[in-house]
């Protein structure tokens, strides 16, 4: 199988309510705790990186596009399992929702998309991820099989110029969300 690299942004869900009802330090304590969660959660060869406010980068090398599903889903849980902030009166535990997608985007055809342009799908990702409810994993996948029959068709220089300037036109011309 083709090793390739899954970029998962990941971003806590209602972290501005646990700074407005508990105050920034509270907020604090959780960012650290989910930290170390996900420090916990992932093996040794995953990037990790605080992404500003309460995004969270993580980019790790997989083999097939299900180990990048199980991965992002497996730290979604863990967070939600084990994320536990004490407060007066309580505890504070996090969700979050995790968007997507694999480099190289499309294996057939590895110079399709830059490894930026794939963040910023993985980045879309998570924007379906909020949408479709919080607390859950969205990926940005290539349609092998469209995206073959559009180069067929139209060539590959249209096939990237679709993809490098117009994303949404892109994700109809061979490209599935899964949730």
């Amino acid at each position: 199988a083709q090793e390739s690299l899954v970029i998962c942004i990941a971003d806590l869900d209602h972290f501005k309510k646990v700074n407005d009802d508990h105050g920034h330090e509270c907020g604090d304590s959780v960012l650290k705790a989910v930290a170390s969660a996900l420090s916990g959660a992932t093996r040794g060869s995953t990037v990790l990186a605080r992404w500003g406010g309460e995004e969270f980068l993580l980019v790790d090398r997989v083999h097939r596009h299900e180990e990048g599903a199980s991965f992002a889903e497996r730290v979604r849980q863990w967070i939600a399992e084990t994320v536990r902030v004490p407060v007066p009166n309580g505890e504070v535990r996090m969700t979050m929702s995790v968007g997507l997608a694999h480099y190289p985007f499309a294996r057939a055809f590895p110079d399709l998309l830059s490894w930026q342009e794939v963040f910023i799908l993985a980045d879309h990702g998570l924007y379906k991820a909020k949408q479709s409810g919080r607390n859950c994993c969205f990926m940005i996948r290539a349609n092998e099989e469209i995206l073959q029959a559009y180069i067929h068709d139209f060539g590959f220089n249209a096939a990237s110029n679709l993809c490098h300037q117009r994303f949404s036109e892109a994700v109809e011309a061979g490209r599935s969300g899964e949730r």
